[in-house]
């Protein structure tokens, strides 16, 4: 667990650092949006809502790494939203999901919550620990 404390603060520092030294675009009326691009996606996109880029931070902002109120993304660290791969949040939905309330494909932590594995005080869990020895056994054969 501490191990991955430490890479969600590295995370976050990064995230932080980038969007702090970036360049934006001159928009007013819109979200802060970095002139670097690539894949035709912003790096960095900062704002109340509206925010798309590689980071997407703001109150509601999707993108590939999320820092938001509110969001969805590859990973996102919300408290509320969808993170495909990884999401932390009160409530947060995605393959691997810590948060209160949450549905985690393949896993779960914390509260009340759906997975394949579930770690909390009122979670659901579909399979045990004894059907993923197996199958781990069964590809290691």
């Amino acid at each position: 667990m501490v191990g991955l404390l430490k890479v969600i603060g590295v995370i976050i520092a990064t995230a932080l650092t980038l969007a702090l030294f970036t360049v934006y675009q001159d928009n007013p009326e819109g979200p802060l949006v970095a002139q670097t691009q690539v894949l035709g996606l912003p790096v960095v996109a900062v704002g109340q809502t509206g925010a798309l880029g590689w980071l997407g931070i703001g109150q509601v902002a999707s993108g590939i790494l999320v820092l938001a109120q509110g969001g969805f993304g590859l990973v996102t660290f919300a408290q509320g939203g969808v993170g495909l791969v990884f999401g932390i949040g009160q409530g947060m939905v995605g393959l691997m999901a810590i948060a209160q309330i949450g549905i985690g494909a393949f896993a779960f932590m914390g509260q009340v919550g759906v997975g394949a594995q579930a770690i909390g005080q009122g979670v659901f869990k579909s399979r045990g620990r004894a059907y993923f020895e197996e199958l781990s056994a069964e590809l290691t054969e």
